[in-house]
């Protein structure tokens, strides 16, 4: 039998929790991507993205066959827990 493991995380936590902290060191160690969401949800200058933008964007990362995503987006919980493999 073929031994797989994990490969879709979605991490969540309050802010200052240590997400980003962690989801950084799992992906290290795994050897895939990490996405956090801080970094997507705004655009270059600080301006918040377009809510429509920002869950395309998502829908992108969730389609990659490996990764770590982390952040607090409460209006995408679902869509991130629907398509994980671990929630941590």
């Amino acid at each position: 039998m073929k031994n797989t493991h994990p490969k879709k995380f979605a991490l969540i936590g309050l802010p200052g929790s240590g997400k980003s902290t962690f989801a950084s060191k799992l992906g290290k160690i795994l050897n895939i991507p990490v996405h956090h969401l801080d970094r997507h949800m705004f655009e270059p200058g600080g301006k918040k993205r377009d809510k429509q933008e920002f869950i395309e964007i998502q829908k992108a990362m969730l389609d990659e066959k490996a990764r770590v995503v982390e952040g607090c987006s409460f209006s995408t919980f679902e869509m991130r827990f629907a398509s994980a493999d671990v929630l941590i």
